[in-house]
């Protein structure tokens, strides 16, 4: 498919934020962009029509134009050159570095600035064997960090460095997690239910949560799509394949069950709060439990699930803190009374947020 990049870099030297970059392309005549390795005749590049835009946009769709637009103009850039040096300084039989870089030519940078920019750190000139005067002497500890949770942009971009997955079915698999109730949160959380249900197939199914067989099946189905392979003997391999996965997964199919079962009964024990007895059904315990879609935390009834009672008995708590049980009583409605702390900030309160307890205490706050 051939894009035109003569005619779309000719409307964007008639925006005014493009002219100056869009006209310097044009004048080196160079309509080539440079490309990556990877192609996909399904999902062309995201690129500009040269079109500006009919009406003023808002700021955060303005500033995507703005992204995709730069982008753009930097595949017609040149190769950024820099200049690196290294000065290496031998203290009392110690060696030690100092690296630095200089910028002698942004290339295509400069066409894609302020979503991409890069530091200098010029070293000063110096002469081999010669003596280094020390101003200062800094000593710094530093200890490592866990990594960061995954959220679901960079968890898009793990499945595609592991190569899980396809542009169109990465979003509906992380999409599916959630639905299902094995992860929670803007940053990625496992629930107990998905927890246990990793352990258990690492344990006794490795190869269904390990990547290389999601990897070996996408790219048996890219070599038929490339005409690399026959269609009908490739079917009949991953036929045998699966039904083989199948049949030693039912001969596990009890015993991956039971086990499943018992490490979701265990994180279920760790994960719930126990506060006290309903006092609507007089028969169920009232727990603070955390909701598999949303991930935010709320107290329950033990007995809505059951079917001869379905008691549903409801209410909510903060949503961030920590909250333990205290195993008193509200004076006002008998309901259990939770400690909620966050920082130095320590409360008591009712769980009902109609206790006239809490409308108390804001009258006292505005006292």
């Amino acid at each position: 498919m051939t894009l035109g990049h003569k005619s779309i870099l000719t409307k964007l030297s008639k925006q005014h934020n493009y002219s100056t970059f869009a006209t310097e392309i044009i004048s080196a005549k160079k309509y080539k962009p440079k490309e990556g390795k990877k192609t996909d005749a399904a999902h062309p590049a995201i690129h500009p029509t040269g079109n500006e835009p009919n009406e003023a946009l808002p700021s955060d769709e303005k500033k995507l134009y703005d992204i995709i637009v730069k982008r753009y103009l930097s595949l017609f850039g040149k190769r950024a050159e820099f200049l690196k040096r290294t000065i290496k300084i031998v203290v009392n039989k110690h060696n030690f570095e100092v690296r630095g870089s200089k910028i002698l030519d942004e290339g295509w940078i400069k066409y894609y600035k302020p979503y991409y920019s890069i530091t200098e750190s010029i070293l000063p000139d110096v002469e081999l064997d010669k003596e280094v005067i020390f101003n200062f002497i800094d000593s710094q500890e530093h200890f490592t960090s866990p990594p960061y949770r995954f959220n679901e942009s960079s968890l898009l971009k793990y499945m595609e460095d592991e190569e899980i997955g396809t542009k169109a079915t990465r979003a509906g698999i992380i999409q599916t997690l959630f639905d299902r109730g094995y992860v929670v949160g803007k940053e990625i959380t496992p629930t107990p239910l998905g927890v246990s249900v990793v352990d258990v197939l690492q344990e006794q199914y490795p190869i269904l949560v390990k990547s290389e067989m999601t990897r070996n099946l996408e790219q048996i189905m890219e070599d038929v799509q490339n005409e690399d392979k026959d269609i009908q003997s490739t079917v009949l391999t991953i036929k045998k394949e699966l039904k083989d996965l199948l049949e030693l997964f039912n001969q596990k199919e009890t015993e991956i069950g039971l086990a499943l079962y018992k490490n979701l009964r265990l994180s279920e024990k760790e994960d719930v709060i126990v506060l006290g007895e309903c006092q609507q059904c007089k028969k169920g315990k009232l727990r603070i439990i955390r909701s598999r879609k949303t991930g935010k935390r709320f107290v329950a009834c033990s007995s809505y699930f059951d079917k001869a009672i379905v008691c549903s008995s409801t209410y909510p708590v903060p949503s961030t803190g920590n909250i333990k049980p205290t195993k008193k009583v509200c004076v006002h409605d008998n309901l259990p009374i939770i400690e909620w702390q966050k920082g130095r900030r320590k409360i008591s309160m009712c769980i009902s947020p109609d206790c006239p307890s809490k409308k108390e205490g804001e009258k006292n706050e505005n006292k």
